[in-house]
């Protein structure tokens, strides 16, 4: 009777007791899948509650040890979610950190001059290295801020996803990286420099190497060298703004080359012999 358990036959128990052991398996099947489940959904729940790669979030928290925080700007860049920092925006999808906008907040209207006679009495930032692991960005701007003379890194040459990039007005010196060259997908450029902070390029053919590029600002940046500078600038079909002022620009003997300006709606070279007069300037608008 206790092997039996009610049943009528020896087989009909038998197809009973098969039955229980798959629908005890099959819960225990759902079970062990459910928990599965419910694990990978927090891990992936948790990374999009941080807002985005713990890697870049550490590289970011690097970055900002290296720069002088006036007025404690960075002061939000706390907690998991990096994406929510001020200045840094991150891909939706990936997660990954596509805009790192670190300028300085003075004002614009006082840039030339001004800004460059308050740097001097300005706190020193650097260039962390970290900023090689933030690989997606597309956007960099570093302008406003005082590194000090020091050279612009080459890693910056290896963000090869960036499209905009901005060091002006930020006390870099010495010669430009010609591997900026690699920065193929740039649409806008701007180097301009300080009187006092002398960058400088001795030629500008890896400029060429950047087809999409559509705004230029080389002002105060000594190219005294660059004797192919115009040929070059010429070479670019989709520029529509070249800052060049104040640039030191080498002698072009006449007659000019040919320039392609089709496409250029201003350009500013002001400051260059060829057409300085009574200090005058040459600003073209299109």
């Amino acid at each position: 009777m206790v092997v039996s358990g009610g049943c009528n036959s020896e087989s009909l128990c038998s197809k009973h007791v098969t039955m229980l052991m798959a629908i005890i398996m099959s819960f225990g099947a759902i079970s062990c899948c459910l928990g599965h489940g419910r694990d990978d959904h927090d891990d992936h729940h948790g990374a999009e509650g941080r807002g985005c790669i713990e890697s870049e979030r550490r590289a970011l928290l690097a970055i900002r040890s290296d720069m002088y925080d006036y007025g404690e700007s960075l002061s939000s860049w706390i907690g998991e979610d990096c994406c929510s920092w001020r200045g840094v925006a991150c891909d939706n999808a990936t997660g990954h950190v596509i805009k790192l906008d670190l300028h300085h907040p003075y004002p614009y209207d006082l840039v030339d001059e001004g800004f460059c006679a308050a740097s001097e009495i300005m706190g020193v930032s650097k260039l962390n290295p970290a900023l090689h692991d933030l690989t997606h960005l597309k956007y960099l701007d570093l302008s406003m801020n005082n590194f000090s003379g020091s050279h612009i890194p080459r890693m910056i040459a290896s963000l090869v996803h960036l499209e905009y990039l901005n060091l002006s007005n930020a006390m870099f010196g010495g010669l430009i990286p010609p591997q900026l060259g690699n920065l193929s997908n740039l649409h806008y450029l701007d180097l301009g420099g300080c009187r006092h902070s002398d960058p400088r390029a001795d030629d500008l053919d890896w400029l060429s190497r950047i087809p999409s590029l559509k705004y230029v600002d080389m002002s105060f940046v000594n190219l005294s060298k660059a004797t192919n500078w115009l040929h070059q600038v010429n070479s670019i079909p989709s520029l529509k703004v070249l800052h060049l002022r104040m640039a030191n620009l080498p002698y072009v003997p006449s007659p000019l080359p040919p320039f392609n300006i089709t496409s250029i709606v201003k350009l500013d070279i002001s400051g260059y012999p060829n057409f300085e007069h009574n200090n005058s300037k040459m600003v073209l608008s299109c």
